[in-house]
């Protein structure tokens, strides 16, 4: 191996530290109190090579949303085309259920990162990445309601509209699961409670 590739190698299991350590204040506590001298005493680096990775925080908190998206998309790309729209439809809310009930902390990091999007402090080439990945995300979750529209299980309205309320149902539930604010919910019950109010609620005319 030659000395290139060892430094090469070195800096991104660095960057990996740095992530981790983030991840960790992140779980421990508020999100939006963590600065970059905490997640560079987390990771045992100074704040200078933190800035050697990454623009700022705004960068650090990205890449962790950028990764949680992409699993969700990943899980997503590997639901069966074969089985009926509406099972693809509840897996594909499962999906988002599951991921949000395992990392509520980096859930919640993720969704604000969506709604500034267009004020973060990033890197143009990880900014075009980061958009490329929710286009990705928007595309199939569009398609599946096309799908639906086309099957004539859901009436013809604009896509934007149903997305948008199929969406901002999923996310409002995972955030009052996320909160506690219904303890005595059953998580299992709930997510499949959820698909079917979602489901009803666009195939109502």
């Amino acid at each position: 191996m030659g000395t290139a590739e060892r430094r090469a190698r070195e800096f991104k299991r660095r960057e990996g530290e740095i992530l981790e350590a983030a991840v960790t204040l992140i779980d421990a506590g508020d999100w939006q109190t963590v600065t970059i001298d905490d997640i560079a005493e987390k990771a045992e680096v100074s704040k200078g090579t933190v800035y050697s990775h990454f623009k700022g925080k705004d960068e650090v908190y990205t890449r962790l949303a950028f990764d949680i998206t992409q699993r969700i998309v990943d899980e997503i790309d590997r639901i069966d085309p074969s089985l009926d729209f509406v099972t693809r439809f509840k897996r594909m809310l499962r999906i988002h259920w599951d991921v949000f009930m395992e990392n509520r902390a980096l859930c919640s990091l993720t969704q604000h990162c969506e709604s500034m999007e267009s004020s973060l402090n990033l890197g143009e080439a990880f900014a075009a990445e980061y958009r490329a990945l929710h286009e990705r995300l928007h595309l199939a979750q569009r398609s599946i309601l096309e799908e639906g529209i086309a099957s004539g299980a859901f009436p013809e309205r604009p896509i934007h509209l149903m997305l948008a309320s199929a969406v901002g149902a999923a996310k409002g539930a995972m955030q009052l699961v996320g909160a506690g604010v219904f303890p005595e919910l059953n998580s299992e019950e709930y997510v499949e409670y959820l698909s079917d109010f979602i489901l009803n609620g666009l195939s109502h005319t």
